[in-house]
């Protein structure tokens, strides 16, 4: 069951608009994992306390929640909420049309997902406040307005990221041709999980070398990072197929279901069946 309802919505080739009501009736964690980039403001303050972090990396501390928040498509996220009543204003994006525009792939660095809970955007914020007039009280031209202005926020959002200025990513790291090699392997692999020293002979380097490049181009290690594209991996099979437990876990390469529980509480804090029952 979802914990908003849709008051109102507006729909654009670049992003769906909607207006919802969200009632949380009991304080604790919610668990968002969304196949769209989610950009949300709240339009009504939020109940305290309001806090929010990635799933993928349970060392990574909660943040508050801001007036504006981003959550990548296809990271599971968590949010802690007070009981009670609030009003957002969200725009969904598909993947295809984020990267388009962005230009950022799917590789979401610590750096980058500590920034997603609190976006403090002047731009942002008054133009979704504005997309949440037209969708509540549509007028002449409101979706081309709104087309134009979803081109805008992604660009702002581009920029946001741009100017976090990730520090590790400028020291001597892999070539992107190297980096996509490794990250297109590792999302694609199926019955085995990917082992350090084959992905270091893919890159034509020795493990310990390759392990240093890697940290300097995505700000992760290796593991952390394996360990994350798997979680997502299990995330959007766990929400958009039947696909039994032991299924799953054969495909990412675990020996049994009970290994592959183990380490996806590990890295998101929810066991499988909980994800599979109460992502929205």
């Amino acid at each position: 069951m979802n914990p908003y309802a849709v008051v109102a919505q507006l729909q654009t080739p670049v992003m769906s608009l909607e207006i919802r009501d969200n009632v949380i009736e009991e304080e604790g964690q919610v668990l968002i994992a969304s196949r769209q980039a989610l950009l949300g403001a709240a339009l009504t303050p939020i109940p305290d306390p309001s806090m929010s972090r990635s799933a993928l990396s349970t060392r990574q501390p909660y943040g508050k929640v801001g007036d504006i928040t981003f959550i990548p498509f296809n990271v599971p996220w968590h949010f802690l909420s007070g009981r009670g009543r609030f009003r957002t204003v969200t725009g969904s994006f598909s993947p295809e049309t984020f990267a388009r525009v962005t230009r950022h792939r799917d590789d979401w660095s610590e750096l980058e997902l500590r920034h997603c809970s609190d976006i403090r955007n002047p731009g942002i914020a008054r133009t979704l406040h504005t997309l949440a007039g037209e969708a509540a009280a549509p007028g002449f031209g409101s979706a081309v307005m709104a087309e134009g202005l979803g081109l805008y926020l992604l660009v702002e959002l581009a920029r946001h990221f741009a100017s976090l200025g990730d520090a590790p990513a400028r020291l001597a790291g892999l070539s992107s041709r190297q980096l996509q090699a490794v990250q297109d392997y590792v999302r694609e692999v199926s019955g085995k999980q990917p082992t350090l020293t084959e992905l270091a002979a893919m890159c034509g380097l020795g493990r310990r070398t390759f392990m240093r490049r890697f940290k300097a181009s995505t700000g992760q290690t290796v593991s952390g990072w394996v360990a994350e594209q798997q979680a997502i991996r299990a995330t959007a099979l766990l929400r958009d197929s039947a696909l039994p437990l032991k299924q799953i876990a054969f495909t990412l390469g675990f020996s049994s279901a009970s290994n592959f529980a183990s380490a996806f509480r590990r890295s998101t804090g929810f066991s499988p069946s909980e994800c599979r029952r109460r992502a929205v």
